[in-house]
């Protein structure tokens, strides 16, 4: 548009002499003049708007109320400028036609760093806003929703068929990995390996532990070393000709592995015994008649026929019996028996 310049020096004219023919006003300078008037107005916009007009203001102000299309426009400038360098289409803004949020509540966007195709999967939403509410307050990281990410079921639903990790009861039949062999830690065993470990476990082995060192072994039709018949451990004869008889804490049998007494008590050796008399029983001696029984026995014993017999005696002092070799040998069964010793 083109500002309007006067093309007539009309106060030039009034200086020049009246005799001066260019002083004289004629039709052509009324038509010039007039010409760059209308050149001039013609290039203005007009005020009531005209559709076929486009105009470009440069550095304008609106004074008053700024009319769109009939519609008076309420924006500030500031809540217009929102709008500088928007790059979206009709049809994008469009899809806010309609829309009843608040202010404040469009407001919950500001500073959203999502972008067009994050946004995009909100398209088709049906949740009502109290569902989406729901996601309200939350501080989970997107790592932690997306673990979430593929569940077609409950969650709590499938955590409840799981087993617990203390004391669990389970029912079927659960597998486990098979340890190796040797294997002695608190690791689960399976079957296989109890199968594997019982294939390992010899005769031999199963005898060291039923005959540990110390174990008497005792077999009734063979003298054979039980090294030979169990295959481990050394062994020697033990207890032969003797009873075997458990120790006591205290008394004859205090001692472990102790030989006491003898088969027979032979004159020569033990024959002569000396017992108390509280040892004796109470007794009486019958001597032959003919005899001299000496000792005051004699003097107060009675009799009759051949033979003398003596006052009752167990009460008094000891005495002694000489008697020939008699068996002291308890009912007994015979065996060959060994002692591990290694």
């Amino acid at each position: 548009m083109s500002d309007y310049t006067i093309s007539v020096d009309w106060s030039g004219k009034d200086a020049l002499a009246d005799s001066d023919a260019a002083k004289v006003i004629s039709g052509s300078d009324f038509n010039t003049e007039f010409t760059t008037v209308r050149t001039a107005v013609n290039s203005k916009a007009d005020l009531n708007g005209d559709s076929s007009e486009d105009f470009a203001i440069d550095n304008g102000t609106v004074a008053g109320t700024f009319t769109l299309g009939g519609t008076a426009v309420t924006s500030t400038a500031a809540e217009l400028n929102i709008l500088d360098g928007v790059t979206s289409t009709a049809a994008e803004l469009n899809i806010l036609d309609g829309v009843t949020s608040t202010t404040a509540e469009l407001n919950i966007l500001d500073g959203v760093t999502s972008t067009a195709a994050e946004l995009n999967i909100l398209d088709g939403v049906t949740s009502t806003a109290a569902e989406l509410n729901i996601l309200d307050g939350v501080t989970s990281t997107a790592t932690e929703l997306n673990y979430v990410d593929g569940v077609t079921s409950a969650i709590q639903t499938q955590i409840n068929t799981k087993s617990p990790t203390a004391s669990p009861t389970f029912t079927g039949t659960p597998a486990a990995p098979t340890a190796t062999t040797g294997t002695d830690t608190t690791q689960v065993a399976t079957t296989a390996f109890v199968q594997t470990e019982l294939g390992t476990i010899t005769a031999a082995v199963v005898n060291a532990l039923v005959y540990p060192v110390g174990s008497l072994y005792f077999n009734m039709s063979s003298s054979t070393n039980p090294n030979t018949l169990l295959g481990m451990g050394t062994w020697v004869a033990y207890a032969e000709g003797e009873v075997l008889v458990g120790k006591e804490s205290s008394g004859t049998f205090d001692a472990l592995d102790e030989s006491l007494g003898a088969e027979t008590a032979s004159s020569s050796t033990t024959g002569s015994t000396t017992l108390s008399t509280s040892q004796m029983p109470a007794h009486t001696h019958t001597i032959a008649r003919n005899s001299n029984p000496g000792g005051t026995a004699a003097a107060s014993g009675s009799g009759s026929g051949g033979t003398w017999t003596t006052s009752s005696t167990g009460g008094g002092s000891g005495h002694t019996h000489t008697t020939p070799a008699v068996s002291t040998l308890q009912p007994s069964v015979t065996v060959y028996i060994w002692k591990r010793t290694a």
